[in-house]
């Protein structure tokens, strides 16, 4: 029987790619790439509240986290600010490069494990830590923008967020 070598190198081009966009979307959006200080009117009150709002938030989802019977939830740091998070997902990028690469330096049967377990426990991290990011970036925007509608996506997110971390979890 003659063995096949997967393309893993065209999957692993396209991660770096999608990912690299979705970073650059973000930080081109407003975090560290304006070189004008953004001109903050609010209120510290303002900011004070968002601060207690954001830190409520969070410690909700270390009470999910902990709620976990079975050790198959995603594990995140609630604590980690934007850029903490975003070096999470280069570190899940490269976990799953790691993986990929290995199927095609061996051009055999693939691993069970990694395919089975590795892809997807990657996948579903990095779905999670995106999402993470996203909130990490609304909550700075809102300390610059409280109006209603980033205020309401910001709670809409929230609560994908809350689903996403009940829902997902690892393969074992």
């Amino acid at each position: 029987m003659q063995k096949t070598k997967m393309p893993f190198k065209t999957l692993n081009l396209f991660m770096y790619s999608l990912v690299l966009v979705m970073i650059s979307l973000a930080i081109g959006a407003g975090l560290g790439c304006s070189t004008e200080k953004p001109q903050v009117t609010e209120k510290k009150s303002n900011v004070d509240q968002i601060n207690i709002e954001t830190e409520k938030f969070w410690k909700e989802i270390d009470e999910l986290l902990k709620t976990d019977e079975f050790g198959y939830r995603v594990q995140i740091n609630t604590n980690s600010d934007f850029f903490a998070v975003l070096d999470e997902v280069k570190n899940t990028v490269n976990g799953l490069k790691n993986i990929t690469d290995s199927l095609n330096e061996t051009n055999s049967t693939l691993d069970w494990e990694s395919l089975n377990f590795g892809l997807p426990n990657h996948y579903t991290r990095l779905n999670i830590l995106i999402a993470q990011l996203e909130l990490k970036y609304l909550e700075e925007n809102m300390k610059l923008d409280p109006s209603e509608s980033a205020k309401l996506k910001y709670d809409n997110l929230c609560k994908e967020f809350k689903d996403l971390i009940k829902t997902q979890t690892l393969v074992d």
